[in-house]
């Protein structure tokens, strides 16, 4: 198991939170993350970074 970080994003670029998550592998971490977002826009996250140590496996960005 990979320990991920998931920093979301508020309007103004800041972090506004960060979760801790645990995945075999990128695939199931990123789809976690996406979920966790969908959680979030309703709490007006502007997007997402997903983090495995030093390494970035994915940006996403809620705004449009």
């Amino acid at each position: 198991m990979a320990l991920y970080r998931i920093l979301f994003f508020d309007q103004d670029d800041h972090i506004s939170s960060l979760h801790r998550i645990e995945h075999d592998d990128d695939e199931a971490a990123v789809a976690n993350a996406h979920q966790l977002n969908s959680e979030a826009i309703q709490t007006a996250a502007a997007g997402f970074e997903l983090w495995q140590d030093d390494r970035l496996v994915q940006r996403h960005s809620n705004k449009h």
